[in-house]
């Protein structure tokens, strides 16, 4: 059954955006094929058969429904609305009699020419004097192309890709209908009522933290630590409840948990915001986030590095300087110097401690991370390993290889004893279970409970015309009290959605930094802070090719980082050099197109291709914000010409290393940039010589640079989101204060990446952890602080 076009496409509009996939992926003709197969299994060491190979370069994208299902969806929902609108545009124009005649040099419209026509006209598109075809074309191109390679199970096949497993339940003495009953039991407490006209089910618990991320689950082990050390504000004999709420699913191990899906693209789509398809609305980045129980700290890739030192002494002068403007008399600091102070680098410790942080030793590397650290050896740049969290040996995570990106796989022995130490497996899980067993210990006085599938809405305000100063204005203030969270919660066994509201104590926003705005927009605060400062790290991708095998699949994805050009103006912005995860799709897609047999090429040399980042610490900043018609998110991000010159820079120092370490091909996605192969008379030189003696190579390192990296050429990614919902201490330059409560409110808290008052410059989630850890320790500060002033009080329970 053929897929339904997007509604907001034409007919012809539809075959021509399948047409463009046929143009850039076209089935190659017999003599085509053969060529190529001959050439790669001259240059392959372990070829997949011919049937295999020739079956990939035949195949072709508008006979794949499944490819044609997704791009339908992607086109149709998941893109931004400028994005589409563009696209509408750009597919009117190449259909129209002008256009055809202008831009295509024929009437003939794209569907009905020749694969060889299409091929010449999509080049003429990428080679345009205008910068928006060519800046649309690229956007197009590479989604295209992302959803072609997840979709075609001949190019796993012909590569050699080995699909993973899937987990089983960790042998913990804990079976599904334990977890079931829990839910059932706590979702049976829940009372039936009506709440500002509308019908739904009220549930009522002390904490409620939205998210179950990086910051969501360190908070609450940090906040349950501390409180535990105070009986004194939980009321005798009761129990205090900590709800997690995430909209993302469960996953095996955890028990009732899906399975993880063994494609990519069940992956993607299972444990990605947008199914691994989210963009800014000016095409200029693509953003990939975590959405699962666990959040990014189920799929990232174990990379743990603490905060810079300058990065802290930025973020510790921002806040004590403006605490110095509001104050006469200076700054006083009651946090012992913030982020430089003794507390802060204790609970960084306490986060790794947790999370097992071990550092991996040389033989642990894969090809890709070895380079970086050899090659930095040969060239004097500052490298160094990076600190990886898991559990067992070096050598059981490199099992899982690149598949960590779609799930740990370390518990397939059964027993638990190895894989990633996530956020859910570390912190929330074992509460969760200590809360289901009453085990008389933590699990007595506090209690953990979790729900998957619970769609936000928005914060609940109390009136503030209520005198009680429980469920209105807080008293002496104008702070508005949050008294909960209203959505929408699915049933996993049986699919039915129903409408929630929980009521609690206090609410901690723990959604990440692309939805935690959201939430505090939607929810009516006014603060224009809130989605500002948007920080991503810009991420160049960095293909290379080398005669031997390099299994980029194989071992730890990212445990090497170059930090010599991480301080590139004096003020810490500059780059990070590192590997990247090689998953078929997600790595090959940022290949460059040249045409057609180029890049079918290009893709069955998988085995012998390395993929790295030149990640920036950028000083420009996007946004984000909601549409008022819509209620949708949006998202404003472009690389700035400041961070895009340090990217070049890291650029051209990685391609020095690369040729250093014998690489045949350097290249980027960068539409019509120079490739760098290797050539014959390179090979003659000395072995004494030095990149720098290579007169082509030096001239490939000139015509790089003179060709730069513009955004309607290049295309940029995202792993990292941060700052969103800054920390500060004046509210007219941030969101929350340094014990994360949202300015003008009480009961409301921020703990996750957007509190971040600017970018890490690190990969973050060890900053994120450490943000939740402090947080948590705040929010008891607060409780112990009101408690103490407000005796009567105590704790209250809604």
């Amino acid at each position: 059954m053929a897929p339904q076009r997007p509604e907001f496409l034409t007919q012809l509009q539809w075959d021509t955006l399948v047409a463009i996939a046929d143009g850039i992926i076209p089935k190659l003709t017999d003599e085509e094929a053969t060529k190529i197969l001959v050439e790669h299994k001259r240059a392959a060491l372990n070829p997949a058969t011919d049937a295999e190979i020739l079956a990939f370069l035949k195949c072709l994208p508008s006979e794949n429904t499944t490819f044609l299902t997704l791009i339908a969806d992607v086109f149709g929902r998941r893109l931004p609305e400028r994005a589409l609108g563009e696209l509408r545009l750009l597919l009117n124009i190449w259909t129209s009699t002008p256009g055809g005649i202008l831009l295509n040099g024929t009437l003939t419209p794209l569907h009905a020419m020749s694969p060889a026509d299409k091929e010449k006209t999509i080049l003429g598109w990428y080679n345009s004097k205008l910068s928006p075809i060519r800046t649309g074309i690229r956007g197009i191109s590479h989604t295209l192309r992302f959803c072609w390679l997840r979709s075609c199970p001949e190019y796993y096949r012909a590569v050699g890709y080995q699909t993973p497993e899937s987990p089983k339940p960790a042998a913990e003495g804990e079976g599904d209908e334990q977890v079931l009953r829990a839910r059932r039991e706590l979702l049976g407490r829940a009372e039936m009522g009506e709440f500002q006209g509308e019908s739904l089910k009220t549930l009522r618990t002390q904490t409620l933290v939205i998210g179950s991320g990086s910051g969501g689950s360190s908070f609450v082990n940090s906040f349950a630590n501390r409180l535990s050390s105070h009986p004194d504000l939980i009321k005798g004999g009761q129990t205090h409840e900590i709800l997690v709420l995430d909209k993302g699913s469960t996953y095996l191990p955890h028990p009732t948990g899906k399975s993880l899906g063994t494609t990519e693209a069940q992956g993607l789509d299972g444990l990605y915001e947008g199914g691994g398809v989210v963009a800014s609305e000016e095409s200029a980045i693509s953003i990939i986030a975590g959405s699962t129980w666990g959040g990014g700290s189920r799929v990232n890739w174990s990379a743990c590095l603490q905060t810079d030192r300058k990065v802290r002494e930025e973020w510790t002068k921002g806040l004590l300087d403006d605490v110095g403007k509001r104050k006469k008399g200076g700054a006083k600091d009651p946090h012992g110097r913030l982020f430089l102070g003794k507390e802060w680098q204790e609970c960084m410790d306490v986060v790794e401690r947790s999370l097992n942080v071990q550092t991996p030793q040389r033989s642990d590397h894969n090809p890709a991370n070895l380079t970086l650290l050899e090659g930095s050896r040969q060239l004097g740049y500052a490298c160094k390993s990076v600190p990886q969290n898991i559990s067992g040996s070096f050598a059981d995570h490199a099992r899982c290889g690149a598949n960590c990106t779609i799930g740990c796989r370390g518990f397939l022995d059964g027993e638990g004893k190895k894989g990633k130490m996530s956020g859910c497996r570390v912190f929330l899980q074992p509460r969760l279970k200590a809360s289901r067993g009453g085990d008389g210990g933590v699990g007595s006085i506090i209690r953990v409970q979790g729900l998957d599938g619970f769609e936000i809405d928005r914060i609940v305000f109390s009136e503030p015309n209520d005198a009680s100063g429980l469920l209105g204005l807080v008293p002496g203030t104008t702070d508005r009290r949050a008294i909960g969270a209203i959505g929408t919660l699915q049933d996993p066994e049986t699919g039915i959605k129903e409408r929630l509201l929980v009521l609690a104590d206090r609410t901690v926003v723990s959604a990440g930094t692309l939805n935690s705005p959201v939430i505090l927009l939607r929810s009516g605060l006014k603060n224009p802070n809130i989605g500002k400062n948007l920080h991503l790290h810009p991420t160049l991708i960095v293909h290379s090719r080398w005669a031997e095998e390099v299994d980029p699949v194989h071992g730890g994805i990212l445990t090497t980082a170059i930090t010599e050009f991480d301080n590139l103006d004096g003020l810490a912005h500059g780059v990070k050099i590192e590997a990247m995860d090689m998953m078929p799709a997600f790595g090959m897609a940022w290949q460059p197109w040249s045409g057609a047999a180029d890049y079918r090429k290009r893709l069955l040399g998988f085995k012998h291709t390395m993929g790295h980042i030149v990640l920036c610490r950028e000083k420009v900043t996007g946004k984000i914000w909601v549409d008022g018609k819509t209620g949708q998110r949006k998202i404003s991000y472009e690389p700035s010409k400041l961070d895009r010159g340090h990217i070049m820079q890291g650029y051209l120092a990685l391609a020095k290393l690369l040729y250093t370490m014998g690489a045949l091909e350097i290249c980027t996605n960068t539409t019509g940039g120079p490739i760098w192969r290797r050539s014959a008379d390179t090979n003659n030189l000395s072995s004494t010589s030095s990149w720098a003696d290579d007169e082509t190579f030096v001239e490939f390192l000139r015509a790089t640079d003179a060709h730069g990296n513009e955004l309607d050429r290049t295309g940029y990614g995202s792993a990292h989101q941060m700052g969103t919902c800054r920390m500060g201490s004046v509210a007219s330059k941030s969101v929350v204060n340094a014990r994360g409560k949202v300015w003008g409110t009480e009961g409301l808290y921020v703990a996750d990446a957007s509190v971040f008052p600017s970018a890490s410059g690190v990969n973050p989630m060890i900053t994120t952890m450490t943000f939740g850890e402090w947080i948590g320790r705040r929010v008891v500060e607060e409780m112990v602080e009101e408690a103490r002033d407000k005796p009567e009080r105590g704790a209250h329970h809604l």
